[in-house]
């Protein structure tokens, strides 16, 4: 929200040395406009977000895929049993398994072998907001399309229908 309170969004961007002058809209349909993409951004790039590390990242799945393919040293690797006491009145003894557990270093190594684009976190976001903006940009070409296609094909039947009552 920071960055786009920085520089207003529909401004062009300024020529190098230009900085200090940062244009301000100044009507209200310009402010309502700079608004209304400002919303529209922060929104996106929310979604963006979440779905970055849902679907792109799929960030559980990699974390099972690291402590799986980690070699660890607690419990030499193995799952361990332990036997545990119920102490209730049922007197009930049963076994539990322990997963090994995984030390940072250890996760570290499994991770710049085979998801170095997990230490490049921010980069990724902002390709993936990139992405999205790209599909809303074509989106909204697509429906200028649309309606200019449709009021030609309007106007070329409506020219006809005219033509052929007429005669």
């Amino acid at each position: 929200e920071e960055a786009l309170e920085a520089y207003p969004c529909r401004a062009p961007l300024p020529s190098i040395g230009n900085e200090d002058q940062i244009p301000i809209p100044k009507g209200w349909r310009q402010r309502r406009a700079e608004r209304k993409i400002k919303k529209k951004l922060l929104k996106m790039f929310k979604l963006s977000c979440q779905n970055h590390f849902r679907d792109e990242v799929e960030i559980n799945h990699r974390l099972r895929c690291i402590y799986a393919w980690a070699e660890k040293a607690d419990q030499d690797n193995q799952i361990e049993s332990v036997l545990v006491d119920a102490d209730g009145w049922s007197g009930r003894k049963r076994y539990v398994e322990l997963s090994p557990k995984i030390s940072e270093p250890e996760f570290r190594e499994v991770q710049g072998i085979h998801f170095t684009h997990l230490d490049r976190i921010g980069t990724e976001i902002l390709k993936s907001f990139r992405e999205d903006l790209w599909v809303a940009q074509g989106k909204g070409r697509e429906q200028k399309e649309l309606i200019r296609d449709c009021l030609l094909f309007l106007t070329v039947v409506s020219a006809v229908d005219f033509v052929i009552l007429s005669l």
